[in-house]
């Protein structure tokens, strides 16, 4: 007996792989140029985010190019939604309302910056996650 897959689901687990890839080109500890903010996304969904002393979490997603930050907590935007493009060891994250690009680099891989003693509200944030 031979079955039949529908074209869709034939197209979405040739498609998977790929969002796989660009979830784990993702992972890591992210730094802006200033030093300022900290991006740091986990292998299973989570991301962190620090930048002033302030620290938000939630869940991300990869589909193609687009990143969907989704905050955790009360009050925070049901969703953030970014194109992201990872070259070497440089993130960019572009607005798409605004097409204002943040690049940040990574600092917790071999060859780049290694990761600076963080700060006493970011350890507080990792406590918590």
């Amino acid at each position: 007996m031979h079955m039949k897959i529908p074209r869709f689901i034939a197209l979405m687990l040739c498609l998977a792989p790929l969002a796989w890839a660009a979830q784990t080109d993702l992972v890591g500890h992210w730094k802006s140029k200033d030093g300022k903010e900290t991006q740091i996304f986990t292998g299973d969904g989570r991301f962190t985010s620090i930048a002033s002393e302030v620290g938000v979490r939630g869940r991300y997603e990869c589909d193609g190019d687009t990143l969907v930050l989704r905050l955790e907590g009360e009050g925070a935007p049901p969703k953030i939604v970014r194109k992201f493009k990872v070259a070497g060891d440089t993130l960019s994250l572009e607005d798409p309302a605004t097409h204002e690009v943040q690049e940040l680099k990574r600092v917790d891989e071999k060859g780049a910056k290694q990761v600076p003693e963080p700060t006493p509200a970011q350890r507080a944030v990792a406590a918590d996650h």
